[in-house]
């Protein structure tokens, strides 16, 4: 039976952000090995504990294009499902950004062993809703904000579902940009911590 619920796709999507960190850490302990290290993917969507394990390169070479094929699947849902993804995603951390590097990673080049080797195993930063955005305005147009525009990572396909249905930001202005740094800095005061998962490497330590 395919999947074709909003939970089973975000239990899909849970699994590979928990599989990104796996390797992540490993490659870090590691790094001399690279496409030896081994990746446990969680493939438990029932009740019934199930792990499959695959090999790094093969799991570089793939992560991408699954990403992707659970997007589309999120997008192609009925409208019901999606409202119940609506009403909860703008307080997750949903949205995977590859990490960039000199040699090439998502979308021109599929495999993510480049971008490995670059930033020692960790491929994506997360990006909470309430931070992103499909694409800059013209007063942004040479701020460096612009390189972590989605629209620069995903196709034009998956900008309705984003934009719609995720109520990502269609277009980030320089006011706009302000007031979401002035949230932070008000988020940050009481602890002194800093900004949250979207600056942050993906599987990074915490």
């Amino acid at each position: 039976e395919g999947t074709n619920t909003a939970n089973e796709f975000e239990n899909m999507y849970a699994a590979m952000c928990i599989a990104a960190e796996g390797f992540a850490r490993a490659w870090a302990l590691d790094p001399a090995r690279q496409g030896n290290v081994e990746v446990a993917l969680d493939t438990t969507f029932s009740a019934r504990p199930m792990k499959t394990f695959v090999s790094g390169l093969n799991y570089m070479g793939e992560i991408w294009t699954a990403l992707l094929e659970i997007f589309r699947g999120l997008a192609a849902l009925p409208e019901e499902e999606q409202a119940a993804l609506k009403s909860s995603s703008g307080n997750l951390d949903i949205i995977l950004v590859p990490n960039r590097c000199p040699r090439g990673g998502p979308p021109q080049i599929i495999s993510m062993q480049a971008v490995a080797i670059h930033h020692n195993g960790v491929l994506f930063r997360r990006m909470p809703v309430r931070q992103a955005f499909w694409e800059v305005g013209q007063d942004l147009a040479h701020h460096p904000a612009g390189e972590w525009a989605l629209s620069n990572y995903y196709p034009p396909d998956l900008k309705d579902f984003f934009v719609r249905v995720l109520k990502v930001r269609e277009v980030m202005t320089a006011a706009a940009l302000q007031e979401l740094a002035r949230e932070q800095q008000q988020r940050e005061r009481p602890t002194g911590r800093g900004l949250a998962a979207g600056r942050r490497g993906f599987g990074a330590q915490r």
